[in-house]
């Protein structure tokens, strides 16, 4: 102490709020909660949280590929049928990580495609062969929700390997931000 008195002070981050009251102390000071996810998505929280960001794109072109096609660079996934591919303009340099190379998913009419290849700079492929009818210009939905169903960001971390606050960290800085609500 040496003579320094604190008015506030704070110990207490998102997960502390519901689970450490003698840490609240003179403040808190909530992080992940508002952005509207757990702290640890194995300890759900006493209340529900609402998600505040989304990050959507554009079917860029669909393409029809036969069977034994090598999808993006590398050739790390290759056809095995008949397969409609479509091409989404959004890439590593938006903040979309290249962990998410056939393992994450997108939404596009509300449905689940999934990443075939690796996720490039400015681009990355899903499968949409059975979702009927997405051509040119179809909203895709890399991080939020689309007719019901929701892509979060703690599923795009699980899939990329890494935490919820690095997804919105990298989403949030490279793309544009339109500010609804509130």
């Amino acid at each position: 102490h040496q003579g320094w008195k604190l008015p506030l002070s704070h110990l207490a981050n998102s997960a502390a709020l519901w689970e450490l009251k003698e840490a609240h102390l003179g403040m808190v000071r909530p992080g992940i909660m508002l952005y509207g996810s757990p702290p640890a998505a194995h300890r759900p929280p006493p209340v529900e949280l609402q998600p505040v960001m989304a990050l959507y794109s554009r079917v860029l072109q669909v393409k029809r590929l036969p069977p034994g096609a090598a999808i993006s660079y590398g050739c790390t996934y290759k056809t095995r049928d008949w397969c409609d591919v479509a091409v989404i303009p959004v890439g590593y340099c938006n903040g979309y990580s290249r962990h998410l190379s056939n393992r994450g998913e997108m939404l596009i009419h509300g449905q689940r495609a999934p990443i075939r290849g690796r996720v490039c700079m400015n681009l990355t492929m899903v499968e949409v062969t059975d979702i009927p009818g997405v051509q040119a210009g179809d909203r895709v939905t890399l991080l939020g929700e689309d007719g019901g169903t929701r892509l979060s960001a703690d599923e795009l971390a699980a899939w990329a390997e890494t935490i919820s606050y690095e997804i919105y960290c990298a989403l949030g800085t490279a793309n544009p931000r339109h500010y609804t609500g509130a």
